[in-house]
C-alpha cells in the first residue's frame, strides 16, 4: 500500500502544468495581408482591435506552412497562442468570455474620458466611435463617463484656496450624470465669463444631453458668476 502510494505522488508531481498562454497583437494595415509570428498553438482570437471584421479563415488565420497568424482586409485584433489557464473554456465566438471584454473596453473609456476632461472637452464619449466595437459600447461609455467625471473632481481637489476661483462642485443629491453635466456647464460658464461673453448657456446647446440640460444651466450660471463677480 505504501508503494502505491509513493507512486501516486511521483506521477502528480511529475505531471507537466499547463502553460498560460501568450497574447499576440497582428494588424492588417491599409487593408494590406500581413502575417505576425506566432510561436506556438492553438491560436484563438481573444479581442476584435478593428471596425473591419476579423472572421476566422476569412480575414484571419493561421498559415500552415510557417504557424504565423495572417490578417488581412483590415483585420486588427489579438490573438492568444496556447491556453489560458482555465483552457480556453470562457471563450465564444472568437472572444474571451464577456467579463473579459467588458472590463477591458471599461478601460479604454476611462482613459478616453479622462483625456477629454483635461482638455476641456464636453463629455461625450460617441466622438471616440472608432475606438470600441459597438457590442461593447454600454461599457466603454460607463468607463469613459466616469473617467471623465474623476478628472474633473481631481482638478476641483487641486483648486487652491487662495486662488480667485472656486471649484466647480456640483450640489449634493445629483446623480452621476447629472453631476458631470453641472461641472461642464460650470467650466462652459467661466470661459464665457472670462471672455466678457453674456450669460447664455444656450449658445452651448451641442455640449449637453438635452436631458441633463437643468444640471448644465444650472453649472453653467454658477461658473458664469464667478468669474463676473470676482
Amino acid at each position: 500500500m505504501k508503494r502505491l502510494l509513493i507512486l501516486g505522488v511521483i506521477v502528480l508531481i511529475a505531471a507537466p502544468v499547463a502553460a498560460q498562454g501568450k497574447i499576440v497583437t497582428c494588424e492588417s494595415e491599409n487593408n494590406f495581408n500581413n502575417e505576425c509570428p506566432a510561436g506556438g498553438s492553438p491560436v484563438t482570437l481573444v479581442r476584435q482591435l478593428s471596425h473591419a471584421p476579423c472572421q476566422e479563415g476569412v480575414t484571419w488565420g493561421v498559415n500552415p506552412s510557417n504557424g504565423k497568424i495572417w490578417v488581412a482586409e483590415g483585420c486588427r485584433a489579438q490573438f492568444r497562442v496556447g491556453h489560458d489557464a482555465q483552457g480556453d473554456q470562457n471563450t465564444h465566438g472568437g472572444y474571451l468570455g464577456a467579463e473579459a471584454n467588458n472590463r477591458a473596453y471599461y478601460e479604454d473609456g476611462y482613459r478616453a474620458g479622462r483625456g477629454d476632461a483635461r482638455n476641456n472637452q464636453s463629455m461625450a464619449y460617441q466622438r471616440h466611435a472608432g475606438d470600441y466595437d459597438s457590442r461593447f459600447e454600454q461599457y466603454f461609455a460607463r468607463g469613459y463617463r466616469e473617467g471623465w467625471s474623476d478628472q474633473h473632481a481631481q482638478v476641483d481637489m487641486k483648486a487652491s484656496p487662495e486662488g480667485d476661483e472656486k471649484p466647480c462642485r456640483p450640489p449634493s443629491g445629483l446623480e452621476p450624470n447629472a453631476k458631470a453635466y453641472y461641472r461642464d456647464g460650470c467650466h462652459a460658464g467661466r470661459q464665457d465669463g472670462r471672455a466678457h461673453m453674456s450669460m447664455a448657456y444656450e449658445r452651448h446647446a451641442g455640449a449637453y444631453d438635452s436631458r441633463f440640460e437643468s444640471p448644465y444651466r444650472q453649472g453653467y450660471d454658477t461658473g458664469w458668476r464667478q468669474t463676473r463677480n470676482r
